[in-house]
């Protein structure tokens, strides 16, 4: 005779359902525990790479300009994605604001400089820039002027307002490099050489160079236009002071500097670079912090906010949010 096995336990579908509420009520606390505690946030979207990123810290907002023809917006306390904005016919290459900004200026292939009204993103104005490639874009700290610099081998400053050009600037051999200082009188921009050149945008003539071991690639006036970052293709990173005087050179850094940030109380710098990495540098004992890793390629670009994080993206395509960066030094 034939032994009957016992029939196995079988949960009922109230303890079926229980146990599947509690599974999710987990996961869901795990999920909330990491965006409570987190202070890395990547910004999602991207289908190519990140050549600008800014914070508009009137809107809490991070504006990115990106190789994919678009315009994006994310929230600047956790990275969410709120708009991608379409307009430029090419690739953008570069993006800039002001301190108390409603708007971003964007740079692109097409020639052309948009300024975007925030924080829906509408176009404002368009202006027929350069003949070619727009290398690079910067307002000046007040918002008063625009810089652009083109593959046409000009400058050319702006009333963003009229959109009315103030002044063209012939430079030889651009690599993108551009800055402007706090009420937009002076213009850097660096080229194949090994100087960074200064103008003045009321006469359009040469101010200053400031020769270096290799080009200049990457320049950004401090907030309150007292000092010059400039950063070289040799992975060179300069203070000048404002009477042309260098101050400070590091070399911590094994590729390119492609981008520049000063935090808002001008006490700290981050240096954006093709080794992959952000370096984090304390300037009032002039010494490296630390660098910033998580980059899978070449770091293009890097901005700060008032509120102290910082913003970068490069290729991968990647971008990514800090809200304390110096938590994440190494």
């Amino acid at each position: 005779m034939t032994k009957m096995r016992p029939l196995k336990y079988l949960p009922t579908r109230r303890q079926v359902a229980i146990t599947a509420v509690s599974i999710g009520l987990i996961a869901l606390l795990g999920w909330l525990l990491r965006r409570w505690f987190t202070t890395e946030y990547d910004l999602p979207g991207h289908r190519a790479a990140a050549h600008g990123v800014v914070f508009v810290d009137k809107h809490d907002l991070i504006a990115t300009a990106c190789a994919d023809l678009h315009l994006y917006l994310f929230s600047a306390r956790d990275g969410s994605p709120l708009r991608r904005i379409g307009g430029h016919t090419k690739r953008l290459t570069s993006i800039s604001t002001f301190q108390d900004a409603d708007c971003v200026a964007t740079g692109s292939a097409d020639g052309r400089v948009k300024i975007w009204a925030l924080p829906r993103g509408i176009e404002e104005r368009s202006i027929v820039a350069h003949k070619d490639v727009v290398l690079a874009v910067r307002y000046s700290h007040d918002g008063s002027r625009l810089a652009s610099i083109g593959n046409d081998q000009r400058i050319r400053v702006w009333d963003p307002g009229s959109g009315r050009m103030v002044v063209e600037i012939k430079c030889a051999q651009p690599n993108g490099c551009l800055a402007m200082n706090l009420n937009g009188s002076l213009v850097a921009a660096g080229g194949a050489d090994h100087d960074l050149v200064i103008w003045s945008v009321r006469s359009g003539s040469e101010v200053e160079r400031l020769r270096g071991d290799s080009p200049a690639t990457a320049a950004c006036f401090s907030p309150d236009g007292g000092s010059l970052a400039v950063g070289r293709n040799d992975g060179g990173l300069e203070m000048w002071s404002i009477t042309w005087e260098r101050q400070q050179q590091w070399r911590e850094h094994t590729g390119i500097i492609t981008d520049i940030a000063f935090s808002t109380d001008g006490r700290t710098l981050f240096s954006a670079s093709g080794d992959r990495t952000i370096g984090v540098w304390d300037l009032e004992d002039g010494f490296r912090i630390g660098r910033i890793e998580g980059h899978p390629k070449q770091v293009l670009c890097v901005a700060a906010s008032s509120r102290g994080a910082m913003a970068s993206g490069g290729y991968g395509p990647y971008a990514r949010l800090w809200t304390d960066p110096l938590a994440a030094v190494q």
